[in-house]
């Protein structure tokens, strides 16, 4: 009897395992790997950008989502669609990430690269500044006790 029972648990969860699973179609209009990449760096962009200033596109009243679609004349459907159909190949999915990976760490690197040089140029002129104002102070002193 009990034989039974673990029979009939291996059928059941066997039959109820074995189910077809469909793959998303390809969409009528379907994006290329490269706008598809382009489309999810701007995504990913506008979300940090929600995300770090939230407040400031609520009180503006921006729906940055209807600018990414604008921009890249796609629709929510269609970008819908297409990612689902491009997530279905892991490959592809994996060619799309890093290709998106990649453009984000060039763009931070150029970013913190900036940051350097500025950093940079403000440390210059710090200097400058003071040295000018020691020059200042020593003409100042100069004029004081008489001496050219």
């Amino acid at each position: 009897m009990r034989n039974l029972y673990i029979l009939l648990i291996i059928v059941l969860t066997c039959a109820f395992s074995c189910q077809q699973v469909t793959k998303a179609p390809k969409p009528d209009k379907l994006i290329s790997e490269k706008e598809m990449v382009s489309i999810l760096v701007d995504l990913v962009k506008l979300d940090a950008a929600e995300s770090y200033s939230g407040v400031e596109v609520t009180k503006r009243k921006v729906s940055l989502k209807e600018l990414l679609y604008q921009k890249h004349q796609v629709d929510s459907t269609q970008l819908a669609d297409n990612i689902a159909y491009y997530t279905e190949d892991v490959t592809v999915s994996e060619r799309i990430f890093n290709e998106v990976k990649k453009i984000l760490d060039e763009e931070q690197q150029a970013v913190d690269s900036l940051k350097t040089d500025s950093n940079a140029v403000l440390s210059e002129i710090e200097k400058a500044s003071f040295e000018s104002l020691k020059l200042d102070s020593l003409r100042v002193k100069d004029k004081e006790t008489g001496a050219n």
